[in-house]
């Protein structure tokens, strides 16, 4: 296979991955061409088509997972300032880690979406009177509970082959 047809493949793998399954960029995962073929009347062009069915079906085979960032967050509250604040991080889904009475005082780690930290920072001042303090940063990324988000795709559809092709063909 010619050189520009495998650079064909490799460039439409990134901008596949751009929108996964979900509509969401893939951003781990490795591919790996194991088999390739053409017909004497083959372009890259007809590779760039291709390659974006090819990689849906093995997205779908591989048990993928939308994921979204979750940060880490310590505060320190006054202790009858626990309930209000606890009630808040629960509804911001928040996963306790630890509580830990020091004087008059609670200490609570845990983890919370990123989505939702916003949110419950600006109510952290009226829910401990101005008495709390609270330090978060970057944990990573975890699979999305419930039903998976899905974001409006750009383009056509290789989640829908027949429209897919019949677009494809246009170009």
């Amino acid at each position: 296979m010619p050189l520009a047809f495998y650079r064909a493949v490799e460039e439409t793998v990134y901008e596949t991955f751009k929108q996964g399954l979900s509509g969401w960029e893939v951003t781990d995962c490795i591919v790996t061409l194991t088999q390739a073929g053409m017909c004497p009347v083959s372009t890259a062009a007809d590779f760039r088509k291709l390659v974006p069915l090819v990689l849906m079906r093995a997205l779908r085979g591989a048990d993928t997972a939308v994921c979204e960032p979750i940060e880490d967050l310590d505060l320190d509250i006054p202790e009858d300032t626990f309930g209000a604040v606890f009630g808040a991080l629960v509804n911001a889904r928040a996963t306790m880690r630890n509580a830990l009475r020091e004087d008059s005082s609670y200490r609570i780690l845990c983890a919370i979406p990123t989505a939702e930290l916003r949110a419950v920072e600006q109510q952290l001042p009226t829910l401990t009177r101005g008495e709390g303090s609270w330090v978060s940063s970057f944990a990573g990324y975890v699979p999305v509970t419930g039903e998976r988000p899905m974001r409006a795709r750009v383009g056509p559809n290789p989640l829908n082959r027949a429209h897919y092709l019949a677009e494809v063909a246009r170009s």
